[in-house]
């Protein structure tokens, strides 16, 4: 589920015009996604930099969470990290992160929460577990060697995410590295960490 409206981007300027930024950045996703067979958008229209954990989102994740029934929720953090890169800590990914964890428990299982998605057909559900991507923390470690290259294929749509201005980022070279690094806490070739929570 994506929740911006994706009408501001960190890009170099000469790549669109800012008012053509928010269809440029949805196009981004709908061709970072056409590759995985199991991947579906959800967009939500919540203009960027202006997220909050209120009722409003927690409702909107509680109902995707109703509609598609997963056993498992992979979400941001739910709180700035010190330790980590600032960009894990913006604002809206904060924002995102503790609405969901809100929409998971209790939320999405609870039929007094949002009566007026049981009156729209959604029922309660409950979900398992949650993932939440963490540099330092993770406790669970998934093995990516085989789905690597599909991950950055995947990002390298996002042209407004991974060029910094005024210069070439090898987005290719930092991601290779990371997965590495964790992968060798795990003895993996490359891996991702999660702190994984059972509800």
């Amino acid at each position: 589920m994506v929740c911006s409206a994706c009408s501001r981007t960190r890009t170099i300027p000469s790549l669109a015009p800012a008012a053509r930024w928010p269809s440029w950045r949805r196009t981004a996703l709908r061709s970072s996604t056409s590759s995985s067979p199991t991947a579906r958008r959800v967009a939500r229209t919540y203009k960027d930099g202006h997220l909050a954990p209120d009722l409003k989102l927690r409702r909107d994740i509680v109902r995707m969470i109703r509609k598609h029934k997963p056993e498992l929720v992979i979400t941001h953090i739910p709180g700035r990290v010190l330790d980590a890169p600032m960009g894990g800590s913006h604002p809206d990914h904060i924002a995102v992160g503790e609405a969901t964890m809100a929409a998971v428990y209790p939320d999405s299982r609870n039929p007094r929460a949002f009566r007026s998605l049981l009156k729209q057909g959604f029922a309660p559900h409950i979900v398992n577990e949650v993932w939440i991507p963490y540099w330092t923390l993770g406790d669970y470690f998934v093995d990516i060697s085989k789905t690597l290259d599909l991950k950055l294929a995947a990002l390298k749509k996002h042209k407004s995410q991974v060029a910094k201005p005024g210069q070439e980022w090898d987005v290719d070279k930092w991601i290779r590295k990371r997965h590495r690094d964790i992968g060798k806490k795990s003895g993996y070739t490359y891996a991702e960490s999660f702190k994984r929570i059972k509800v």
